[in-house]
């Protein structure tokens, strides 16, 4: 990665790996529900789920709406009746939330990527979109939750990425801020292209899956 003070990580498809947790999560679902299997619907999901967690990160839905509104959306896809009552269609989330939960992992190369950057003096943080409670145990869940300098999750900071303002709330606070030259930092994750003049106008880009922000 050359030559870096510091290094800014996204969590969701980058360090956290969310699409194969949701995988696992929609298969077990389906079979739950009695429905036939669907070959494409871990890929309606996280359409669906892209879809409502913008109306979230927007703010023209709660977490717990965007939660029923995938729900509603999904569920007549794979062949099954919305129930009427809202208690219900969050019963039905929260049997794909205890599976998707049950799942959470990083990737095979995160934790140790990031003990290497440590060790060599590289200062990191990351920055995702979510809430605190959601996204801090995500990073305990997958060994990572007292590996970086600075955490900053949206929910805490008062934006989210894309706004180049959440980036440079990262830069900000990292330890290194004061002596850091835009040449010198560097951040990993799916909307660094959106944003790079944040923190430097040479930013990298490394990201397995290029279309996850924090999510579920």
């Amino acid at each position: 990665m050359g030559d870096y003070a510091a290094v800014g990580f996204d969590l969701d498809g980058t360090l956290f790996d969310h699409r194969g947790a949701a995988t696992d999560a929609v298969a077990a679902l389906t079979r739950q529900l009695g429905a036939a299997p669907e070959p494409n619907a871990i890929e309606l999901w996280i359409d669906i789920e892209d879809r409502f967690y913008e109306e979230w990160r927007a703010g023209r839905l709660s977490f717990a709406e965007q939660r029923q509104a995938r729900m509603r959306t999904f569920l007549p896809a794979i062949g099954v009746s919305v129930p009427p009552a809202t208690r219900d269609l969050d019963g039905i989330f929260d049997q794909y939330f205890a599976d998707y939960e049950s799942g959470w992992r990083a990737f095979p190369d995160a934790v140790e990527l990031i003990k290497k950057l440590r060790d060599g003096g590289v200062a990191v943080g990351v920055l995702t979109n979510g809430t605190r409670e959601q996204q801090l145990k995500k990073l305990a869940a997958i060994g990572l939750a007292d590996a970086f300098h600075v955490v900053c999750i949206s929910e805490d900071i008062g934006f989210q990425k894309p706004d180049v303002r959440a980036f440079e709330t990262l830069a900000f606070r990292n330890p290194t801020c004061e002596r850091l030259k835009p040449s010198l930092a560097a951040s990993v994750g799916p909307q660094v292209k959106l944003c790079s003049s944040a923190i430097t106008p040479a930013t990298i880009l490394l990201a397995h899956e290029p279309r996850e922000c924090g999510r579920a």
